[in-house]
């Protein structure tokens, strides 16, 4: 297996090298707050993807749109603005480090979804005129296990200067018809620098204050990093996912806007929205030089909340907290949260939640250890270490949930507690190899196997052109369980701008009980979430090929084929489970041009 992956690596010529895959995972679980891409949604993921294809611009988005992206902190944008105001548009990276509030760690995390294009420089901005955007994605996907199915899947955007935008998404799911489709979305949006800075209509998602009273889309658990402890609320931003319609999906349907204050010390504002069935809520926010203010209200037939939140940085301390109060359930519920450095090289925080047992939380997604804001009283201790040669990154995260409705079910106290640690250790031993592993234990009392532990350790080689993976997963429940597999990758640049990626991944896994499941992300097609459940004794080989043109065309295909043996003692745990083969191909563009101010005046109606 080794060997062949090694003989992929040697087909081509050496490409030229670029930054690597690894580094963009390591900043996605950074600003998402997520440990692992498997803990990630397909919606989450899609929105940090977008950025790679469509960088923030630091020197010319304004202020909601800094804020609306999640990618900064209003503390941080603040600084931001306030230097651009003071010293001009940034022109590099370094300078960006230097920036009160960025530092080196958080700019190289940064880098791949932001840009420095300048107007104020010659050569830096934009042409003069419009553009426009066309973003289209077919996909087609076959699977052959107990049956034959087939899936289909289409999503289509066009966007002008990139503040008005429109589009449409529509998924046929395996085994369902072809029409009407199972899964649907549609949103119309702008985002701007007017003082009405983003209306959405259709799907759209509120991300407000730290998730206590309305927060849709993705949210992490309690443990994750010290550094992304705390939420960015993004306000309100479309939703370009499929499955808004379905009701799989957190994403409200609906009208809503943001309003934007600008004052000479601080700015302010004001997102309201309206959506289906009968939710309405709005938001006030209140951004300082070291801070911000937020009041939250929500309505619903069944939840009528009022929310306070705040956020300050204070020489280098983070304080952030929300508190709600319910007025049909007259229940209260709160998260506090501090974030400060010990020492040099060392960021810790803590998080207390209280949050009662009947807590209305259809739109609640604040820091938990669960899948519900509810039934849970807990702490939160993180810390992240770095070496001075910033080749050692260690991050350590504890947590403690007491859940107070299992008293009420006849349980003892000590069967209503959950303890879960996490240790992470990651070394950039070179710099185009790097080494880490994980540890991961839960205990909650209220489950058959209480005690579950989770290893993980992976070697990994990306210098930009070429990647060699290998990953062991060692899992303790009911039983031992292991999931290992090697993946080996090339990309390779063409002239005219044409670059060929292929990915080919080979593993094994051995699960006998499902308590014991081990979850692993896939390397699948663009805008394709795909972290499958590894339960049984198996093999499975996974191929990845994309290739990009200058024009914008991409192309992808995708293949898996996971086999379950049957043959011998060792496989007797297989006879009920059946092997799969699947096929995927997605084709996408994203096409661009630009029109003048008489090419848009002929193009207006009328």
């Amino acid at each position: 297996m080794i060997v062949l992956c090694l003989m992929i690596l040697a087909l081509f010529p050496a490409g030229v090298r670029s930054g690597g895959t690894d580094g963009v995972e390591q900043s996605i679980l950074l600003f998402s707050g997520a440990s692992s891409l498997e803990e990630l949604d397909a919606d989450e993921l899609e929105r940090y993807l977008r950025f790679l294809e469509h960088p923030l611009q630091l020197n010319n988005a304004s202020r909601s749109r800094l804020l609306s992206s999640g990618l900064l902190s209003a503390y941080r944008v603040a600084s931001l603005m306030d230097y651009r105001r003071r010293c001009g548009d940034v022109l590099s990276f370094t300078e960006l480090a230097a920036v009160d509030g960025f530092g080196e760690n958080f700019t190289a995390a940064l880098r791949p979804f932001v840009s420095l294009e300048s107007v104020n420089i010659p050569g830096r901005g934009s042409p003069d005129g419009h553009s426009m955007e066309h973003s289209f994605v077919l996909r087609t996907s076959y699977r052959r296990s107990s049956a034959d199915d087939w899936a289909l899947s289409g999503r289509y955007a066009i966007s002008l200067d990139s503040r008005y935008e429109a589009g449409i998404a529509l998924k046929e799911a395996y085994g369902s018809k072809a029409f009407p489709p199972e899964s649907s979305s549609f949103y119309l949006s702008y985002e701007g620098p007017s003082r009405l800075s983003t209306l959405v209509l259709g799907a759209f998602n509120c991300r407000f204050g730290q998730g206590l009273a309305l927060w849709s889309g993705f949210s992490p658990s309690s443990l994750s990093t010290a550094s992304s402890v705390s939420k960015n609320p993004t306000l309100i931003s479309p939703y370009r996912g499929y499955d808004a319609f379905s009701g799989e999906s957190s994403a409200l349907l609906g009208a809503a806007a943001s309003f934007s204050f600008e004052g000479r010390r601080s700015s302010g504002s004001l997102s309201a929205c309206v959506a289906h069935p009968g939710v309405g809520a709005a938001n006030y926010s209140i951004y300082l030089r070291h801070g911000q203010f937020g009041f939250t209200a929500l309505a619903s037939a069944k939840e009528c909340k009022a929310s306070a939140d705040l956020r300050l940085n204070l020489r280098g301390m983070d304080i952030f907290a929300e508190s709600a109060f319910d007025f049909f359930a007259l229940r209260a519920a709160t998260v506090l949260g501090l974030r400060f450095s010990p020492f040099p090289n060392a960021t810790a925080a803590t998080v207390l939640r209280y949050y009662p047992s009947d807590w209305p939380d259809s739109f609640s997604a604040a820091l938990r250890s669960s899948s519900r804001c509810r039934d849970e009283h807990g702490v939160s201790l993180l810390m992240d270490i770095y070496s001075d040669n910033r080749k050692h990154l260690v991050n350590i995260a504890a947590d403690a949930a007491f859940r107070p409705s299992k008293l009420q079910d006849g349980f003892a106290p000590g069967r209503s507690l959950q303890y879960r640690a996490l240790c992470m250790w990651k070394w950039d031993c070179l710099p185009v190899l790097s080494l880490s592993t994980r540890a991961d234990l839960r205990f909650r009392g209220w489950e058959k196997y209480a005690l579950r532990v989770n290893m993980r350790s992976e070697l990994a080689f990306d210098d930009g052109a070429n990647m060699l993976k290998g990953r062991l997963d060692l899992v303790h429940c009911s039983d031992m369980s292991y999931l290992c597999f090697v993946e080996a990758g090339r990309r390779f640049l063409f002239p005219g701008g044409t670059e060929l990626s292929l990915y080919l991944r080979q593993g094994a896994f051995h699960v006998d009980a499902w308590e014991d499941r081990i979850y692993c992300s896939q390397r699948d097609v663009p805008g394709s979430f795909n972290v499958p459940a590894m339960y049984g004794r198996g093999l499975w080989t996974a191929f990845l090929g994309g290739l990009k043109l200058k024009a914008g065309l991409r192309l992808h295909l995708y293949g898996n084929m996971l086999l379950y043996p049957r043959k011998g003692s060792l496989f007797e745990v297989n006879r009920d489970r059946v092997g799969k083969f699947e096929l995927r191909l997605q084709l996408s563009a994203d096409l661009r041009h630009r029109l003048g101010p008489k090419q848009l005046r002929q193009r207006r109606p009328g």
